[in-house]
């Protein structure tokens, strides 16, 4: 079984080396943005393109619209609940609270300044 090793410990690792330079180790963003730049070097700019039509051709759709498609709104319902559940056991449920009332206090001020 091969082990899978997160790439800003093997930044780390390499940093750790007798004649490496410091460096902090990677973070995935940094990491993200090198392979992105290493396509757009080897591919070129053409290639994001040719990859968005693609995309479109085949009916790609934007947010979350095609997981609601294969959900159904009942499967999609039952991800919210779930999701909220976990936030719910995380955060407690004082959180809501807190949310609510911030929330209330924010339309309350829209209300007042005669925004709909």
């Amino acid at each position: 079984m091969t082990e899978r090793k997160d790439p800003r410990h093997q930044a780390t690792q390499a940093a750790d080396a007798p004649d490496a330079p410091e460096r902090a180790p990677r973070s995935y963003e940094e990491l993200g943005k090198l392979g992105g730049e290493a396509v757009r070097a080897k591919y070129g700019p053409e290639f994001y393109a040719e990859i968005g039509r693609k995309g479109a051709e085949v009916g790609a759709h934007k947010g979350g619209e095609r997981r609601k498609e294969q959900l159904g709104s009942a499967g999609y319902a039952a991800m919210g609940r779930k999701g909220g559940e976990a936030v719910k056991l995380r955060r407690g449920a004082a959180f809501y609270a807190e949310i609510g009332r911030k929330g209330g206090e924010a339309r309350k001020q829209q209300l007042d300044e005669g925004e709909p």
